[in-house]
């Protein structure tokens, strides 16, 4: 009698292949999107310290390149300076860094966020003056805190 060869794959040997397969790719995705979430947790906080940063360097170049003529003006958690002829307002107000302009320190116009926070402090020492930024970030309180030299 001939044997009768047999090629290709039993329906069980199919089944048992495409739930392996569907195991593997589960695992494989499972894995891409913690990565995912991680990665994104990452690219948002190094974009919240570039807003600070970046926030801050400004400010601190109006404060070294401001009319000298016109005295820096700290009150409670406010500080108002002047530079190219306008009028500036950095105030802590709602857990919020707020600066507006105008050209009248008594009109201030467009209040715009610069970031969220727990506090701000503006210390004026000699010629030196301290611009502290407290933030608390998962229960830990973080400061940053810039020296500006009004020389």
């Amino acid at each position: 009698m001939k044997r009768v060869k047999c090629n290709g794959f039993t329906s069980l040997e199919l089944i048992i292949s495409i739930l392996i397969l569907t195991i593997i790719i589960s695992i494989v995705l499972s894995i891409s999107k913690q990565i995912y979430r991680i990665e994104k947790i990452k690219y948002d906080d190094q974009k919240k310290y570039e807003n600070i940063y970046y926030s801050l360097d400004t400010v601190i170049f109006h404060i070294k390149n401001r009319d000298k003529s016109y005295p820096i003006a700290i009150q409670n958690k406010s500080l108002i300076y002047k530079h190219d002829g306008i009028y500036y307002k950095l105030e802590f107000y709602k857990q919020s860094l707020y600066i507006s302009n105008g050209v009248d320190k008594d009109n201030m116009k467009n209040k715009n966020k610069l970031i969220d926070c727990k506090d701000v402090l503006f210390e004026k020492r000699l010629n030196i003056m301290l611009i502290t930024i407290i933030k608390i970030e998962n229960n830990k309180k973080i400061n940053y805190t810039r020296m500006v030299s009004l020389i």
